[in-house]
């Protein structure tokens, strides 16, 4: 038989593919429940367009989506596939190499350009942080770590006057009151001008951008340009947020910046969410200095439809070339590389610790939970403001946020001023918070016996005699008068720094301006655990005897062990910081293991794994307990009322009544929906009036459908009012675009009647066929509200259609994404 034989049967194969749909749902018997099938290979057939298929070219139109809407997976991988293979089959050996290993390409070279962006970012907010205080002397782009002769802005201004005087330090405080005002005013007015998300938060849209949401222009290369100026000034202002979040937006944008010189790439967009996934993790990876801990954050918070494996190969070689460049080409490196933890390698905990670990655990979580909490009112307080004052004048608006932030600087640098330690960065806070006070003083010994080790200690080469004493010179183990004497000025400067910075923080967050939420957690949770590592430390001196619970080791001397090498350490406050930072961190964030490793590589706490991995058992149980949200999916569903589908709320929906109950309790019927009859053969005009009474009844103030608002993003076309048989649907947004094109051309008149199902426009009809979609995923209308929501977490879909039982496609209803996440909530009840 003749080759021409197999390949007409194989095209009437395919078209008889075409009208099988995705999801289809088969009854054993009539009391039977129904039974979910899903067959990926018919799903990929079905999404083909035979006659693209076997095309060379790639003019057919693509899918188009509006914003806010979710793509088609299997389309876009099946449109991947079908160009990959046609590449391969019509070029050379040399382009299907590039072809192949284009991929690889874009996120070698976007690791590299990140890593020379952050380090832009980190030497500029550390320059221009110091700027505020002096300059160097020596070298005036030097920063204050790396300068010998550093000189005060107040001294060298009223240098005739006492550099001790009151004076001075009045002076100071309006100095960096005022830099920091121009900071803020910089950053702010670059970041909103560019900025038509600036009360959006970079990990949440990520978040949503990665399950399949489309948020148009969101890595534009002037909003990213944007929001590396105003990350810099504001960070180096002095607001209690740190760099994580705009990181990882600015990684994303720098990968998308690279994708864009790909054009099979990046008119791709499930391609496009797989490479953007991993530079979640380089973004958290240069914040933190953690490669691996920016691959476990980015595999706990994203969840989208590629394959998990995928993910985790690509953020390891990314995580690896970022850090790796960075660590070597920092101006800072020698400071930059973490330190370990300074209670020292042979130190470890003791049994008995567990309680305290446990305890500081516990209220860490309780306080994530109540920041989660206040901070959403404050954004919801804002918000409504804000629109409130949008309806009169857009310039008052503008002014009124600008105000806020004038505010909130002046408040910030009041009280962050009083204490020399909490106006420093916070990484510079966070090293001081992991640090013993005993390890501080030159004149005691190191645990390893040798005390000229001590002045390796970065704390005494980083910072002055003033830093340090700030936070330790109130230590009961520095008080020569009464070792025993409760270091209470020690414990009421860390009680009013926490409860500073946690106020400061909750509401710095989501004010308009780039700005991260987990450095600011890990500084919460640090000083929180500082304070009863403090009040544990006392405990054991006075209660117990100073030797009682501490660690001891032997120091060899040559191949002997002698009874004076025999050491013993105290309790160390600085490790209750540790695993105070860690469970704060996983309370706000709803992580466990990613958080470990952060906390881990950051301090290189070793011997603390355990206590940590505690610590983030006890906080995220319990903080899950009171809520069971991470700060971000707050963000999601109660600022931005985004149908975001949060991951891993199976337990809610296991609940026995849900197995029972069809999804005819919560679709949308059929005589609520707008939809098209193929027989009633509407002129252009009627389709016109049919998409603008749509918009008006779902608010649509821009005139484009948005699916976020409605949660239903197409309209179903049928066959008639007495059959309604679904032919398939038309998407609101390609729709609405097309009507317009035929406005703008004016070629075809309004009254001429519109077509759905034949592929050419005949005389007095105009075709619409290259826009109906017959992949369209069709349920039983009997299954369980409990298999629905299945669907919807695994296939990232975003509505299906109802149909009768036991009758071929005619429509009851449809259900969408936004109804299921009412279930979730609760803002939707059933009844059995």
């Amino acid at each position: 038989m003749s080759n021409e034989f197999f390949y007409a049967e194989d095209l009437r194969q395919f078209q008889e593919l075409r009208n099988v749909p995705i999801l289809t749902y088969q009854m054993d018997r009539v009391d039977a429940n129904p039974q979910y099938n899903y067959h990926p290979e018919e799903a990929i057939n079905d999404t083909i367009d035979f006659e693209f298929e076997t095309s060379n070219d790639f003019s057919q139109p693509r899918r188009k989506y509006g914003n806010f809407a979710i793509i088609d997976w299997e389309y876009e991988y099946a449109n991947f596939s079908k160009f990959s293979q046609l590449r391969k089959d019509s070029t050379t050996k040399t382009r299907q190499f590039l072809h192949t290993n284009s991929k690889w390409a874009i996120l070698i070279i976007s690791s590299l350009l990140m890593s020379i962006f952050s380090i832009f970012i980190d030497f500029f907010s550390i320059w221009l942080h110091d700027f505020k205080y002096g300059y160097c002397r020596d070298n005036f782009l030097h920063c204050k770590i790396q300068c010998k002769n550093w000189e005060n802005w107040s001294v060298k201004i009223f240098s005739f006057l006492n550099p001790l005087s009151f004076f001075h330090k009045i002076n100071v405080f309006i100095i960096v009151l005022i830099i920091s005002l121009i900071f803020v005013s910089i950053g702010f007015l670059f970041y909103s001008k560019r900025n038509p998300y600036s009360n959006h938060q970079d990990i949440s849209d990520m978040k949503l951008i990665l399950s399949g949401f489309v948020i148009k222009d969101f890595f534009n290369v002037d909003l990213i340009l944007s929001k590396i100026i105003g990350l810099v000034t504001i960070i180096s202002s002095g607001l209690w947020l740190g760099t994580d979040g705009p990181l990882v937006h600015i990684s994303a944008g720098v990968c998308d910046f690279v994708m864009n010189r790909i054009p099979y790439i990046n008119d791709n967009e499930a391609i496009k969410r797989e490479l953007l996934s991993s530079f979640v993790s380089v973004g958290i990876a240069i914040a933190f200095n953690a490669p691996i801990g920016g691959v476990l954050f980015g595999l706990e918070q994203i969840q989208s439809f590629f394959p998990i494996d995928k993910m985790m190969w690509n953020s390891f070689v990314c995580s690896m070339i970022s850090i790796t460049v960075v660590q070597t080409f920092h101006p800072f490196k020698q400071f930059l590389v973490n330190q370990p933890f300074f209670v020292g390698i042979e130190e470890n905990w003791v049994f008995v610790e567990l309680l305290p670990f446990i305890l500081v655990a516990l209220i860490n979580g309780s306080l994530g939970t109540l920041f989660k909490r206040v901070n959403i009112y404050c954004c919801k307080v804002r918000n409504s403001f804000n629109n409130n004052n949008n309806n009169t004048s857009s310039i008052n608006a503008k002014n009124l946020k600008l105000v806020e932030l004038f505010s909130l600087t002046v408040v910030t640098v009041a009280l962050t001023y009083l204490f020399t330690i909490s106006s420093l960065p916070l990484n510079e806070i966070l090293t001081i918070l992991y640090t013993d006070c005993q390890f501080l003083n030159k004149n005691t010994p190191s645990p390893s016996g040798n005390s000229t080790e001590t002045s390796k200690n970065p704390l005494v080469l980083i910072f002055n005699e003033e830093i340090k004493h700030s936070l330790c010179k109130y230590s009961q183990l520095n008080n020569e008068n009464d070792v025993t004497k409760f270091p209470l000025k020690l414990v009421s400067i860390l009680f009013f720094i926490s409860v500073e910075s946690f106020l400061l923080s909750a509401y710095s967050y989501g004010c308009n301006i780039p700005g991260g939420v987990l450095f600011p957690s890990l500084v919460i949770g640090g000083l929180v655990g500082r304070i009863f590592g403090e009040i544990a430390q006392y405990i054991q001196i006075k209660t117990l005897g100073v030797d009682t619970l501490s660690n001891c080791f032997n120091k060899n001397e040559g191949m002997k062990i002698v009874a004076s090498s025999l050491q013993c350490v105290k309790i160390s406050p600085a490790s209750y910081a540790v695993v105070g930072s860690a469970s704060f961190l996983a309370s706000i964030t709803n992580m466990s293991i990613a958080v470990v490793v952060l906390v881990f590589e950051m301090t290189g706490a070793l011997t603390y794994v355990l206590p940590i991995m505690i610590g983030v058992l006890v906080s995220r149980s319990f903080s899950n307990f009171l809520l069971d949200k991470s700060i971000y999916e707050l963000w999601l569903t109660s600022i931005f009322n985004r149908p975001y589908l949060i991951n891993g709320v199976v337990e809610k929906m296991t609940r026995p009544e849900l197995s029972k109950i069809s999804c005819d309790e919560i679709i949308t019927k059929l005589d609520d929906l707008v939809v098209i009859y193929e027989e009633d053969k509407l002129t252009l005009d009627d389709i016109c009036k049919l998409v603008n009474a749509n918009n008006d009844n779902n608010d649509n103030i821009q005139g484009v459908h948005d699916a976020a608002t409605t949660g239903h993003y197409c309209y179903p076309v049928l066959e008639s009012k007495q059959e309604p048989r679904l032919l398939g649907y038309v998407s609101c947004f390609e729709l609405d675009n097309r009507l317009k094109t035929i406005k703008e051309q004016g070629v075809v008149p309004m009254d001429t009647r519109a077509t759905f199902t034949n592929t050419e426009s005949i005389n007095g009809y105009h075709s619409f066929s290259s826009l109906l979609y017959k992949d369209q995923q069709v349920c039983n209308s009997k299954l369980s509200i409990l298999t629905i929501y299945e669907i919807f977490d695994k296939l990232k879909i975003q509505i299906i259609f109802v149909c009768f039982n036991c009758e071929g496609n005619y429509l009851k209803g449809i259900i969408s994404q936004r109804d299921i996440i009412q279930i979730v909530n609760g803002d939707k009840k059933v009844s059995i």
